[in-house]
């Protein structure tokens, strides 16, 4: 019984503000269910896990991942690549197009740091998105 009390037992109010030394400002969206800030010119969000704040966890994944532009845009050109010899060509320049929208990060039970991230520039028919376990890059993707 102790376990299904856990489970339906209300977390923390979640902070309307919170201030990180190194992130900056973040805003809770309760569309979101996260902090959204910017950094380094990405747009990010950090999800609710039940405490009033961002769990340590998470916030330093964030800091880990967004402190290396370089690397999350070196993903993104990779899966555009792939994506390049898959597609019709009326759809290349919308792939050329695509760029980091919102970068939402979580924390998985059991199988850790997490990343869902929205890719903007995509046609009206298609939503991109491109999907991360820690470091590793799950690959670009659309929902029609």
């Amino acid at each position: 019984m102790r376990f299904l009390k856990k489970l339906f037992e209300k977390g923390e109010d979640p902070l309307p503000v919170v201030d990180d030394p190194q992130l900056g400002r973040m805003e809770w969206s309760e569309d979101d269910e996260a902090w959204v800030g910017t950094y380094s010119g990405f747009r990010f969000a950090l999800a609710y896990e039940r405490k009033a704040t961002p769990t340590p966890p998470l916030l330093s994944y964030a800091k880990e991942v967004l402190s290396d532009p370089g690397w999350l845009e070196r993903t993104l050109e990779e899966e555009k690549k792939h994506w390049a010899s898959k597609i019709p060509p009326s759809v290349k320049d919308e792939l050329a197009a695509l760029k980091f929208g919102l970068i939402y990060f979580s924390i998985h039970k059991g199988r850790g740091p997490y990343i869902f991230a929205i890719i903007d520039g995509g046609g009206d028919d298609r939503s991109w998105r491109i999907e991360y376990h820690g470091r590793h890059c799950d690959g670009l993707g659309f929902d029609t």
